[in-house]
């Protein structure tokens, strides 16, 4: 029964389907369908282009509003400080000087505290203590250099260490060298920096086809890092603090603000009578790293000349030269003329600073 419906409902469509105006109908609903959705597209572009000029325009009327209110306000600008009254000009130029004389104390604590640097060791104030109260991160670039060799001929057999040395690298020992932090560019913050900064400054430069192996380049906080050492001070083997020094890792005033905190001015340094603070007036670079590389040891024979437990400034001004010039043989090639120099130091400043009292 279910099957006869079926088929009968099947021929009513085909029979209804097969009619003329019936096909005809259906034909221009259709072509009626195709033209309405052309023209709506068609609609659509024209619209799509009329608020696209319209866009156009405002940025346009916007560039020229821009331009017409960036010269108002450069005229405003001109005016206010037309009208700036004087006492603000003043503080101006008192903010001006100020900046002026930071700069110039920071250049003078540079100067007194490269005199100094031998005598804050005395003080018994050593570089890492002063770097553990610091709060700002210490950067040194740290390399260990493996073998480097040269393909073509040429004079200078080690063309990678001479780079480094010439940079400002240190060396420590096998192979390994440490650039101060106040050598490291402040814009080497990355990994990707380093390499970069290596390969333009250190690899670069060097002509020639190179060979080499960098175990490891790292950028380094030295707050973060420590060192130990036990073995007499003379023993093989040298330390990252022993081998920076004081300023070549602080900024002047880090190093001042750290001596101020523990009490211990300047006229203080002085008082101590470091030979090797006394002896910079006079001498050269080579003869002051003889003198502070034996300065225990001379201070150690002056204790037992003049039979004292301590000696300082005073000690030094009133002493010998001769005996002085005795313990400084072996150690400079004109023991005399160092012992003089020495001396000759030491009485200005007991003198200044008996004046200061």
């Amino acid at each position: 029964m279910l099957e006869k419906e079926k088929r009968k409902f099947k021929e009513k469509i085909k029979e209804i389907i097969g009619k003329w105006y019936i096909r005809l109908l259906v034909l221009f609903i259709s072509t009626t369908l195709i033209f309405c959705i052309s023209f709506l597209l068609e609609g659509l572009y024209k619209v799509m282009m009329f608020l696209s000029s319209i866009l156009s325009f405002i940025f346009t009327i916007r560039e020229v509003f821009v331009v017409i209110f960036q010269r108002r306000e450069e005229k405003i600008v001109e005016k206010i400080i037309e009208r700036v009254p004087a006492w603000m000009e003043e503080k101006l130029r008192t903010a001006e000087k100020e900046l002026v004389k930071s700069r110039k104390r920071e250049e003078k604590l540079k100067r007194v505290l490269l005199k100094l640097k031998s005598s804050i060791k005395t003080a018994g104030i050593s570089v890492d203590e002063i770097i553990k109260e610091y709060d700002k991160p210490i950067k040194a670039i740290l390399l260990f250099k493996f073998r480097e060799r040269c393909k073509e001929k040429r004079k200078d057999s080690k063309p990678l260490r001479s780079r480094l040395i010439q940079l400002g690298f240190k060396h420590l020992q096998s192979g390994v060298y440490i650039l101060p932090p106040i050598r490291v560019p402040e814009e080497i913050n990355t990994q990707e920096d380093l390499r970069r900064w290596v390969h333009q400054n250190i690899v670069s430069p060097i002509n020639g086809n190179l060979e080499y192996v960098f175990p490891f380049v790292a950028l380094i906080d030295l707050r973060k890092t420590f060192s130990e050492k036990k073995a007499p001070k003379k023993a093989w083997g040298r330390t990252i603090f022993s081998v920076l020094e004081i300023d070549e890792i602080l900024p002047p005033e880090a190093i001042y603000s750290f001596l101020r905190k523990r009490h211990i001015t300047i006229e203080d340094l002085i008082k101590l009578g470091d030979i090797v603070f006394l002896a910079s007036s006079s001498c050269d670079e080579q003869t002051l790293s003889k003198l502070e590389a034996s300065k225990d040891e001379i201070m150690s024979k002056l204790k037992k000349i003049l039979n004292k437990d301590k000696i300082k400034l005073i000690e030094i001004a009133e002493m010998d030269t001769e005996k002085l010039s005795q313990v400084l043989r072996g150690v400079v090639k004109d023991e005399e003329r160092v012992a003089k120099a020495i001396k000759r130091e030491a009485i200005f400043w007991k003198k200044f600073l008996d004046l200061k009292c």
